[in-house]
């Protein structure tokens, strides 16, 4: 289990940016991120800039897309994170160049129109409309006219778990995104509001000026009979809401409350009926 159910990163204390977090986060659902990368459609031997590549997990799938001749500039605002992925990958994955650089996604050290293709996972949620309008800003400057930009998060309205009673998962979602826009300082709401708000990732597109904007929901699902590392990451992401729901007093505190009080055997985990899905949405639009 994680050091902590929010799981922080030790450079920046953003929530759910620990390594091992992110590691088993992304084993899990790798097969749904493919069929986005996929919908992306980045083209090979292109150059591209990964903004916010964490510890660089998406590396591979994206030199598989841009082949040998590319060329793939990994950002991240975590030292460790880069250190990581550098150590992981080097600087080369079968014939792409990996290059590293420390940089925040709202202001990059780059020249305009630096790069042929723009790719963002999982960054967009620790971001406020404004920032968040920045780093869309950002993307625009330094990819090439003509070039592609994609942002992928995870989308809130796609949460499910079973079984519980209809509806507890959105009313979890709801009441983080309420006590955020109520100023509440509780861990991950932020995280949880850019997510409730994702599916409208088309229009914040078309907004900041990129044309031909469309976007792609994948759903991820876990059931019973749960491998161990789905079993591992249900629980670690049911354990990291039950503290969540604590914090901002959503209701149905009685189902939440079993991740934190119990023995995972003991919880809906071990149900044979358990059924846990995520939402996961990319857009992809054009530099005019």
């Amino acid at each position: 289990m994680s050091s902590s159910t929010l799981a922080s990163d030790a450079d920046t204390g953003m929530a759910m940016t620990e390594v091992d977090w992110l590691r088993v986060h992304y084993d899990a659902c790798a097969g749904g991120y493919s069929e986005q990368l996929a919908f992306c459609e980045l083209e090979r031997g292109s150059r591209i800039i990964d903004v916010g590549c964490g510890p660089g997990f998406f590396l591979p799938l994206l030199a598989q897309q841009l082949g040998p001749g590319g060329e793939i500039v990994a950002c991240d605002l975590s030292q460790s994170h880069l250190d990581h992925a550098r150590k992981r990958h080097g600087d080369e994955i079968d014939g792409c160049t990996i290059r590293y650089q420390f940089a925040n996604a709202v202001e990059l050290p780059f020249p305009d129109g630096s790069f042929d293709a723009y790719w963002t996972a999982n960054v967009s949620q620790y971001l406020d409309d404004a920032q968040f309008r920045r780093m869309l800003a950002e993307a625009r400057r330094v990819t090439r006219r003509g070039g592609r930009v994609a942002f992928k998060d995870w989308d809130a309205a796609l949460f499910r778990v079973e079984p519980s009673e209809t509806g507890t998962a959105q009313r979890l979602m709801d009441a983080c995104n309420r006590a955020f826009l109520a100023g509440s300082s509780a861990p991950v709401t932020m995280n949880i509001h850019r997510a409730t708000t994702y599916s409208h990732i088309r229009r914040w597109m078309t907004a900041a000026g990129f044309r031909d904007a469309r976007q792609h929901s994948t759903l991820i699902e876990f059931s019973a009979p749960l491998s161990e590392g789905h079993r591992i990451w249900c629980e670690r992401l049911l354990k990291m809401f039950a503290q969540v729901a604590h914090e901002v007093q959503s209701p149905d505190q009685e189902f939440w409350s079993q991740f934190s009080t119990k023995a995972p055997a003991e919880t809906i985990l071990a149900d044979p009926d358990f059924y846990c899905a995520e939402g996961s949405m990319v857009g992809v639009a054009f530099v005019p």
